[in-house]
């Protein structure tokens, strides 16, 4: 089966480009990597997530993390 890999989440400012290459391609996202970590930062692509990090920049994942 072919699939998409996505690694360094955790550094990208928004996942819109993912969502952008998943349409041009039509394959399916089976992996994201959010870490240095492997295997542990290896995750199952969900929808959720990508929907989520579409909407996210850089700056409000910034303020999240300083307010909570």
């Amino acid at each position: 089966m072919d699939g998409l890999i996505f690694t360094k989440l955790d550094e990208a400012a928004s996942l819109g480009p993912v969502f952008n290459q998943q349409a041009r391609t039509g394959l399916p996202i089976s992996y994201f990597t959010t870490g240095q970590r492997v295997p542990e930062d290896i995750e199952e692509a969900a929808a959720k997530r990508l929907i989520g990090g579409i909407f996210k920049t850089r700056n409000h994942v910034h303020a999240e993390s300083v307010t909570t």
